[in-house]
């Protein structure tokens, strides 16, 4: 099953600019500044780059904005013309696409559909196959945690990270870790004043995505080592 050839020639088969607004991804670090309004980029959040003439040399050099800032100053037509464009989470990858109107057809949407939970199975079947100690490593190193032991739960939670990255903390409560996205749709699990469970439920597109760390301990499963970009 495939993507209908109009979609792939109208997007996918495009390649990405070289210069302007031409390369998405998360940023490495929280040194750099968008110049388009001046407030810092945190680490793990997505950026877009724009390549410029540069002031001091022949070549060109990348001035870094927030991704909400490119799209609010126009420039980027279409999600392909950004290279590493398929590094994104599917949710920031979403993002990007409404702005530029590059809605699915019927027909990919439910290949596009049929994808993301082939995806999400792939993940849970990953986990569960990890051992507890590479679970709980995992949580940790995503300020995830549980009470008591519950190898269901925790293997969700760990291919949840996987599929959508590490949720911020939700606003309503004030919870670090107790955002959860299902369908789109992030939910709360924790509670407001310690006895009302809270009734955060936010577009999964309004809320940061971080990137979900793998820890030392879980790269020792292979195909954990290979989502991270290893080599065998």
């Amino acid at each position: 099953m495939s993507y209908s050839d109009a979609y792939y020639k109208a997007h996918l088969s495009k390649e990405p600019q070289i210069s302007g607004y031409c390369v998405v991804e998360y940023a490495k670090s929280d040194r750099s500044t968008c110049k388009a309004c001046g407030m810092q980029i945190m680490k793990a959040t997505s950026r877009i780059g724009q390549k410029v003439k540069s002031r001091f040399h022949d070549g060109f050099e990348t001035n870094w904005v927030h991704v909400s800032c490119a799209l609010r100053r126009g420039g980027v037509n279409t999600i392909t013309q950004l290279k590493g464009w398929r590094n994104l989470s599917h949710e920031d990858a979403n993002a990007i696409r409404e702005a530029t109107g590059e809605k699915l057809s019927k027909a990919d949407s439910k290949i596009h559909e049929k994808e993301s939970k082939r995806s999400h199975e792939l993940a849970m079947d990953i986990c569960d196959n990890l051992k507890k100690a590479q679970i709980l490593a995992m949580l940790e190193a995503n300020g995830k945690t549980i009470g008591k032991w519950n190898a269901g739960i925790a293997s969700g939670l760990c291919a949840g990270g996987l599929i959508y990255g590490r949720l911020s903390g939700c606003e309503v409560c004030g919870g670090k870790d107790t955002l959860n996205l299902r369908a789109g749709i992030a939910t709360c699990s924790g509670s407001v004043g310690g006895f009302t469970k809270c009734p955060a439920r936010v577009d999964g597109r309004k809320i940061k995505h971080f990137r979900w760390n793998i820890p030392e301990l879980a790269l020792k499963n292979k195909w954990l080592f290979f989502l991270a970009g290893g080599k065998r």
